[in-house]
C-alpha cells in the first residue's frame, strides 16, 4: 500500500496537471513536452513554458522556477498558474521572455551553474505592477472584452469536450453572479447545497453562441425559461423588458413584475456584452409586431 507521502506527492502533481490543463484551455495552447513540474506548449504566438503550484500554509517559502540560461531562448512566454486548496485556479499570469529575463536572478548567491531563479509567488502578489509591464493576467471568474467573441463556429462537437465546456461556462457565470438570479436575486439551494440557479447563454449554442462569460447570465429556472422563450430581455442600460405578449395572468407575474427593474449584474468585465444583448433583442425577444401571438399556456 502506498505511503501517505507517496499519496501526497501524487496529489501534488495531479493538482499541477489540472492547473496546466486550465492554462492550456484559456490561452489556446498545445502541450508538446512534460517533464517533472516543467511543461512546454506551443500556440499561435509562440512557445510557452508553464508552471503551476497550489496554495500552502507557509507562504514564506516562495516557489521558485529554475531557468537554465542556455534554454531561455527556447520559449517566448512563461505562464504562471496559481491554484487554491480546492485545486481551483486563482489567477494566472503570462510573462513575455523579456519580462522573464529582467526578473530572473542567479539561483543562489555566487551560483555559477548557469541556472536562474524566479520567485513566482511574489509575481502574482503584484498584479498592478505586472499589468503595467504589459503582462497578461487571467482570472477564471472574469473575462476581458478584448477577447470577446459572440459566436464560436469551432465549438467542439465531441460529447466529452462539449460537457467540459458547459461545465466551465456554468462555473464562471454562476461565480460572477454570486450564484444568484440576475432577475429576482433568488439563490435557493437544496438540502445538499446544490444551487438551483442556472447559467444561461444569451446567444444560444444552437445559434453558434460562444461560451464566453459575457455571453452568459445567471437565472433561476423560471426566468431562464422566460428568457429563452423571448418573454423578457434586457435593454442597453441593464433594465428588464417584459414582452407585451405575455398574458396578464397571475402565473406570469414573475415576468410582468420585472418591467423596468434594474438587473442584478456583476462588474463591467463580467456583465453581458452589448452585442449579445442586442442579438437577443433582435432574434429572441417576441415583443415585435412581426412576431405572431403564441399560446404560452400549451
Amino acid at each position: 500500500m502506498p505511503s501517505n507521502s507517496r499519496l501526497q506527492e501524487h496529489s501534488k502533481w495531479d493538482t499541477r496537471r489540472k492547473g496546466v490543463e486550465w492554462a492550456l484551455e484559456h490561452v489556446g495552447l498545445t502541450l508538446y513536452k512534460m517533464r517533472s513540474s516543467t511543461y512546454h506548449a506551443t500556440g499561435e504566438k509562440g512557445r510557452y513554458r508553464i508552471t503551476a503550484w497550489w496554495d500552502r500554509p507557509d507562504q514564506d517559502k516562495f516557489e521558485l522556477v529554475r531557468l537554465a540560461k542556455q534554454t531561455l531562448g527556447e520559449f517566448d512566454y512563461l505562464l504562471v498558474v496559481e491554484l487554491d486548496e480546492a485545486h481551483e485556479v486563482r489567477i494566472a499570469c503570462e510573462l513575455g521572455a523579456d519580462h522573464v529575463k529582467s526578473l530572473a536572478r542567479p539561483w543562489k548567491d555566487g551560483d555559477d551553474t548557469g541556472e536562474l531563479g524566479l520567485d513566482i509567488l511574489p509575481l502574482l502578489q503584484h498584479k498592478e505592477e505586472l499589468a503595467s509591464m504589459g503582462a497578461r493576467l487571467f482570472d477564471p471568474n472574469s473575462a476581458f472584452l478584448d477577447d470577446w467573441q459572440l459566436t464560436d463556429p469551432g465549438r467542439p462537437r465531441v460529447p466529452d469536450e462539449v460537457l467540459e465546456r458547459q461545465r466551465l461556462f456554468a462555473k464562471r457565470v454562476l461565480a460572477a453572479y454570486g450564484h444568484a438570479c440576475a432577475a429576482c436575486r433568488s439563490d435557493v439551494s437544496n438540502t445538499k447545497g446544490r444551487n438551483w440557479v442556472q447559467a444561461c447563454h444569451i446567444r444560444p449554442v444552437k445559434d453558434i453562441g460562444s461560451d464566453h462569460l459575457c455571453n452568459g447570465i445567471a437565472l433561476c429556472p423560471s426566468h431562464h425559461w422566460a428568457f429563452d422563450e423571448g418573454l423578457m430581455t434586457l435593454d442597453p442600460d441593464g433594465h428588464w423588458i417584459a414582452s407585451k405578449q405575455v398574458p396578464r395572468e397571475c402565473q406570469y407575474k414573475f415576468v410582468l413584475d420585472l418591467q423596468g427593474n434594474q438587473a442584478f449584474l456583476p462588474g463591467s468585465e463580467q456583465r453581458p456584452h452589448p452585442e449579445a444583448l442586442t442579438w437577443h433583442r433582435l432574434h429572441v425577444f417576441v415583443d415585435r409586431e412581426k412576431e405572431p401571438n403564441r399560446d404560452l399556456r400549451r
